[in-house]
């Protein structure tokens, strides 16, 4: 099993290759190198080239930042508005804006599509679209109006009258800013190799190729045998992980082997996951880098640890 990931862990980068982080911090802050981030936003809108919504969705994938973005991250203050819509994303649960928010109007937005277009109109992707009622401000505003013409003359009049303009108020679609962890942040070994002018083979410790790493399994039959593992197992890197699990935890029950590999990816410990093939991980789905945006069950999880077991015991 050849590791040929496109992007790598931040906290991999010294395990893989010859570079420092500082060496990486000091190109991105000359502009030479951008980093990139694995992002998953679930209540997502596409944006066309003009400002104008398209439809919720669900976003998963890679993008790479600006480097206004990539300085941000080295301060760890880094905020996601808005970014291009690049290949590297996934795209799931299209649902149109006035079936998402009934009653919300354009807002920020230059406008909304009342009917679904292709994804080639797709040109910018807001991470996260909430509708607000118009600002506490304005309806102060409205409301000292009011009283100042004689319609509030107490404060239970005022109260009704904030309750009417609420009421009379459309919630406004507005973008909500995500914040970028850490463990967000990926490198493109591509682009590592273009900034520092060196092949990603000069690059790589002679030990710990990206592409010829040591893996516990391989395909000899012999390691087969030492490890007790059927093909279809070798040959699944979630199954691997299980295996690995149930070898130290053999009564482990699916929600705890679950549980288990999502602590090792959150604390980035990688005891399990040894090739950092899980992108994220919740409580009901499993992301790897070659899923599809709607991941894995949990009950399709449940059924792998079940023939993981069964081969273990035979």
């Amino acid at each position: 099993m050849d590791d040929n990931r496109d992007y790598i862990h931040l906290n991999e980068l010294e395990k893989l290759t010859l570079l420092t982080k500082e060496q990486v911090f000091d190109a991105v802050e000359s502009g030479v190198f951008r980093l990139h981030a694995n992002i998953d936003c679930p209540d997502a809108a596409a944006v066309d080239s003009h400002n104008v919504l398209l439809y919720s969705l669900h976003v998963r994938g890679f993008i790479e930042l600006t480097q206004k973005q990539s300085l941000q991250v080295l301060v760890g203050k880094c905020q996601l508005t808005r970014f291009k819509a690049v290949p590297t994303l996934a795209y799931a649960k299209p649902r149109l804006i006035n079936q998402a928010f009934p009653n919300a109007v354009k807002g920020q937005f230059n406008g909304i599509h009342e009917q679904r277009l292709s994804s080639k109109n797709i040109a910018f992707i807001v991470p996260k679209l909430v509708a607000l009622y118009p600002e506490q401000e304005s309806m102060m505003q409205i409301a000292k109006g009011k009283t100042s013409q004689g319609q509030v003359s107490s404060l239970v009049g005022l109260l009704s009258a904030f309750t009417e303009i609420i009421s009379e108020s459309s919630k406004q679609l507005s973008p909500l800013p995500i914040g970028l962890k850490a463990s967000d942040i990926r490198l493109c070994p591509k682009s590592l190799s273009q900034s520092f002018n060196r092949t990603w083979q000069d690059l790589s410790r002679s030990d710990n190729r990206l592409s010829n790493q040591a893996k516990p399994v391989t395909n000899s039959a012999e390691n087969q045998v030492g490890q007790g593992l059927k093909p279809n197992i070798e040959t699944n890197p979630v199954k691997m992980i299980q295996h690995r699990i149930l070898t130290l935890y053999p009564q482990a029950k699916a929600r705890e082997v679950w549980n288990l590999i999502r602590e090792d990816v959150r604390e980035e410990r990688y005891q399990f996951d040894v090739d950092v093939i899980i992108d994220g991980i919740d409580n009901e789905r499993l992301y790897t880098s070659k899923d599809t945006a709607d991941g894995m069950s949990f009950k399709r999880f449940q059924n792998m640890l079940s023939e993981v077991r069964k081969g273990i015991r035979e």
